[in-house]
Formats: structure tokens, sequence, C-alpha cells
């Protein structure tokens, strides 16, 4: 059972100004420009090439213009939910295969079929683009598989996602 405590707005709002106070003194973005993005993203995409799915899984990978994602099945399914995921990385690193080891183990545990999303990385794709992609993505499930349940899961920057895409 999930216990909901109520914060008051004082404490938030202390959070808030500590939580600026902090990122004023690092900015993360005034160094995107100086790091080759492409360069990191490629040598990550060969690494993980190598990479396979475990015995007892079907992988079904889907990719129509910058919807990219993929399906990962435990042979023995126990219910139609779907968990989707979103890899961690900062917005600017990691991909769908990198998070397969996590995917798989959380398919293993629960049953459920995992769709784990590549979305759109920064710099060079906006936010709200990356949110456009992901609801097209999510949208595109839920017609798919009409009987699902969806379960929006997420670590690090893909935690951001996930609740984005609940918001939406």
């Amino acid at each position: 059972m999930i216990e909901i405590k109520e914060i008051n707005s004082k404490k938030i709002e202390s959070h808030k100004k500590k939580q600026n106070k902090i990122s004023s003194k690092f900015p993360f973005d005034g160094n995107m420009d100086k790091v080759n993005w492409v360069k990191i993203r490629k040598v990550i995409d060969r690494a993980t090439k190598i990479l396979s799915i475990p015995k007892g899984f079907h992988l079904k990978t889907y990719k129509k213009g910058k919807m990219r994602f993929e399906m990962i099945t435990p042979k023995k399914k126990k219910n139609d939910d779907i968990i989707i995921y979103f890899h961690g990385g900062g917005f600017v690193l990691g991909n769908a295969m990198l998070a397969r080891n996590y995917t798989t183990s959380v398919a293993d545990l629960t049953g459920s079929s995992v769709c784990s999303i590549d979305y759109p990385l920064a710099p060079n794709t906006k936010i709200s683009e990356c949110y456009d992609i992901i609801m097209s993505i999510y949208d595109l499930l839920s017609i798919k598989y009409p009987n699902s349940r969806f379960i929006l899961s997420g670590t690090s920057a893909g935690g951001c996602l996930a609740l984005g895409l609940a918001e939406k």
C-alpha cells in the first residue's frame, strides 16, 4: 500500500530556493556545446551492439522516424501489463539496448512485457519535442494493446520523462 503524505508549501518553497542556489553554481547547460555527443554516442552504440537478449525472452524492435523502442517479453508471460521504461543518462546519453540487463530483469520478475523507449537526446532535441515523440509512442501502444495496463517507470532522467508522460 502506498502512503501519501501532505507536504506544506513552505517546505516546498524552501527546497526550491536551495535547489536553485545549488544549480546556479554548477551550470550543466553551459558545457553541453563543448562535448562531442555524436562521438560519445557512437562509442556507446557500438558497445551495446554486442549485448544479446538472454534465453527465455522475446525481443521486438520498432523504428519509425524518431520513434524507437523495443519490447521485451518473457516467454513465461504472466499478464498483459506493459511496463514502459525510460533509461537514465542525463537526457544526453543512454539507449534501450544499454538498459537490457535491467529491463529483462524487470520482465522476468513481473512476468510483464517491458517497452524500453529510446527517446531523442539533448542537445539535438528539445524536451518539448521529446515529450511529443514519447506521447506518440504511448498512443501507438495503447492502440496496439488496448487490453493492457500501462505502468510508467524510469531511472534518473528517464524517471522525469515517465512523470511528464503521466502528467500529460
